[in-house]
């Protein structure tokens, strides 16, 4: 069962999300309508405990099976229709769009050769690892090559069309074992970034060689997860290392990067390239560059997001320093009133 504060959670991401095609959550069905009002309940932050709101939809009775009950039946129909996110949504970038719509399809994949459908489940996995190709999806690219390879050596027997996805598959498990490399590798430069502010000299052999490899792994294989903990890392050392010019020169060859691969952009991501830059210029005192970075990096992120708010505060801070107070006040009320109608849950995007 579903802790409250993990239940909320849940609640506040179907909402966001604001699914046109919700066939559990809001249905006409009368059965479901103290689901609904509880569901409306957590989005308004009705009460903070399970006891208040099981004594305010069982009134106080002593035995609390019903609300448990309750709760589990909102989880369950909570997270069927997390399956019908409207992928259409303005707010989605072309890439997010992709990414739900080939997990979409590979589920549905899986359901329909479970049912034996295999014709139609084989022209889908054709359709959708095209699309998952062009992107990078390398675990989608697995999952579907493996599928199509055995249904071309088992099923409709066509070597050349076996041997097309055999490439396609030994390509991409290339991939992976080199994304979870550079994942672990930047899990661990991420831990060293929270604990100190710089490299010791312990640390500072070992993420050199790391950078090394990883520079090296990213001009020989592309793929989304690969560029972005790539990336990432190259950061995250950098600035460890206290090498501010270093660290806007590579924001500036990521830009170069996503030139040559413009399927693997993500406005996100680029947002994030172009607050490091932000940071490699504040350190190196280049107000106006920074402040010329700030203005960018502040269009990439939805008002009112967690990265728009990160951003914000260095456009304050800059302020100060430049001596334009008069328009810090402003820009401090702006935020409060955004993060007051976001409450505590400001979407990390």
């Amino acid at each position: 069962m579903a802790k409250l504060d993990e239940l909320k959670e849940l609640a506040k991401g179907i909402d966001r999300n604001k699914i046109k095609n919700i066939k559990v959550i809001g249905n006409s069905d009368s059965s479901n309508t103290k689901v609904n009002a509880f569901y409306q309940a957590l989005l308004e932050d009705k009460f903070q405990t399970d006891e208040e709101y099981a004594d305010f939809f069982y009134h106080g009775l002593q035995n609390n099976k019903a609300y448990y009950k309750l709760k589990d039946r909102l989880e369950e129909q909570l997270i069927t229709t997390s399956f019908f996110i409207d992928i259409n949504q303005k707010k989605l970038t072309k890439i997010q769009k992709d990414y739900y719509l080939c997990f979409k399809n590979l589920n549905a994949i899986n359901i329909l050769l479970g049912k034996d459908i295999r014709k139609v489940a084989i022209n889908l996995s054709k359709k959708t690892i095209k699309k998952s190709i062009t992107h990078g999806f390398t675990s989608i690219n697995i999952e579907l090559s493996r599928k199509l390879r055995r249904y071309y050596c088992t099923y409709e027997i066509n070597n050349k069309k076996y041997e097309y996805y055999n490439q396609i598959l030994n390509k991409n498990l290339k991939i992976l074992k080199k994304e979870i490399e550079i994942e672990d590798y930047t899990n661990v430069i991420y831990l060293h970034h929270f604990r100190k502010p710089i490299l010791d000299g312990k640390k500072y052999k070992l993420f050199k060689n790391q950078f090394k490899k990883i520079k090296k792994t990213l001009n020989t294989y592309s793929s989304y997860k690969l560029s972005s903990y790539g990336f990432l890392y190259i950061f995250l050392y950098l600035e460890l290392s206290c090498n501010w010019s270093k660290l806007i020169d590579e924001c500036n060859s990521f830009f170069n990067y996503i030139k040559s691969h413009p399927n693997l952009n993500s406005p996100h991501f680029s947002g994030i390239v172009i607050s490091r830059k932000i940071i490699g210029h504040f350190m190196l005192k280049q107000y106006q560059l920074a402040d010329e970075a700030i203005q960018r990096s502040i269009t990439n992120f939805p008002e009112g997001t967690y990265n728009w708010f990160f951003v914000q505060e260095f456009n304050i801070q800059l302020k100060f320093y430049t001596g334009r107070f008069n328009e810090v006040e402003n820009l401090l009320i702006e935020m409060a009133l955004l993060h007051e109608s976001a409450g505590q849950n400001i979407p990390q995007q």
